[in-house]
């Protein structure tokens, strides 16, 4: 079985920083060679997310803005865009995530005359994807509002080669369909932002100040990235590096990130994305609502080097055929439910009752391994469990 391994490090990078790295770094800007499947085979993919911009003002993947363009690099930080980075295992399907608290942060970052959205692109060297919206509290820019809950993103090869980066369109016929309220452009179900904070039936009282803090505390002192990522499991952004500018070297800041970045942290708007006013009793434990963190599924599509296919983007078109956004909000609501009615005190039955939630996790398992029993099973963690 694949061993899990997670690595040290921040999480989202505040402009384009120069981390000084122990063992390898992650740099969705570097030249990429053709790539071949083969043990340990790697692929580095860039996230960039965008508080208050709209997918239009990315531009096309074409002749848009791109992070890896050394002349946008500072207009960028200025903007506030911040990014993550990821190794992924080659033909596995890897689950790419920041942190709840640190997307809260982001739609509280957004400018006060700015749409309360946050968008997103992956990207690698030249190559880019369509923006995506991740988190909307604006029904009059994406029509339906909250957290999108998933999206899936396709890597094309030709003979290796990386040609495009691709969403692949899903439906909201999960969550009222296109004209519902949780519908983002047609494709995207998202989460209601009732469901995703303290104040609301999502956890805890206390709003959703802890969670924007404790992104903030993360991003004070990053810490050195590390080498290496989970093997075809869920890539959390926990491996983040910077972008460094071509031929530069570790430690020091890329020209202008530092004032960019002291400003944006300096006056931003506070603005929640439909949190509750109600702050109610009790500390918010942002913990609580991780699975509110967007997931991106990257999945390999075309031919490597050699001219072998890639198979994840088959498993990705069949997990398609799931109601993934249902199975979603069914397991979500298991385990709210069975954290209401039963006390901390009687863990054996909790324990029972939440395996029949492991099982269905499972099932999501083998659909994303294509029947592969070559990866350790998902493990779901009961309520109360140690993360």
């Amino acid at each position: 079985m694949t061993r899990r391994r997670r690595v040290s490090g921040p999480s989202l990078v505040a402009g384009l920083v120069l981390l000084a790295c122990r063992g390898a770094c992650f740099d969705p800007c570097a030249p990429i060679e053709p790539l071949k499947k083969e043990p340990g085979a790697s692929f580095v993919v860039g996230l960039a997310f965008w508080p208050g911009a709209r997918e239009a003002d990315w531009g096309s993947p074409e002749g848009g803005v791109n992070a890896c363009d050394p002349a946008q690099r500072a207009n960028l930080t200025a903007l506030g865009v911040r990014f993550a980075a990821f190794s992924a295992r080659l033909d596995q399907l890897s689950v790419l995530r920041t942190t709840f608290a640190e997307q809260l942060a982001l739609a509280a970052a957004a400018g006060p005359r700015a749409p309360q959205v946050v968008s997103a692109v992956a990207f690698r060297g030249g190559v880019r994807s369509e923006a995506r919206y991740v988190a909307s509290g604006d029904a009059a820019v994406t029509g339906g509002t909250g957290f999108v809950a998933t999206l899936s993103l396709m890597s094309k090869f030709e003979r290796g080669v990386l040609r495009y980066l691709q969403f692949y369109n899903l439906t909201c016929n999960d969550c009222g369909g296109a004209g519902g309220g949780r519908c983002i452009g047609g494709t995207s179900c998202t989460l209601p932002p009732e469901a995703c904070t303290c104040g609301g039936s999502g956890g805890g009282g206390g709003g959703a100040a802890a969670a924007e803090a404790a992104a903030e505390g993360a991003a004070a002192e990053p810490a050195p990235a590390g080498g290496g990522a989970a093997a075809g499991r869920e890539q959390r952004s926990s491996g983040t590096a910077g972008l460094p500018a071509p031929g530069g070297g570790a430690g020091g800041e890329a020209g202008g990130a530092a004032p960019a970045a002291a400003a944006a942290r300096a006056a931003p708007s506070r603005r929640r994305l439909a949190q509750a006013s109600d702050a109610g009793s009790g500390a918010c434990d942002a913990a609580e609502l991780e699975f509110c963190a967007t997931s991106f599924n990257l999945a390999f599509d075309g031919l490597d080097a050699g001219g072998a296919a890639f198979r994840t983007a088959v498993q990705v078109r069949k997990l398609n055929s799931y109601s993934l956004v249902a199975l979603f909000d069914q397991g979500r609501g298991k385990a709210l439910e069975l954290k209401s009615k039963y006390d901390a005190t009687v863990g054996r039955a909790v324990g029972q009752a939440w395996g029949s939630f492991s099982d269905a996790g499972r099932q999501v398992a083998a659909a994303f391994t294509g029947g592969r029993d070559d990866r350790a099973p998902m493990q779901v963690a009961a309520p109360g469990a140690a993360r």
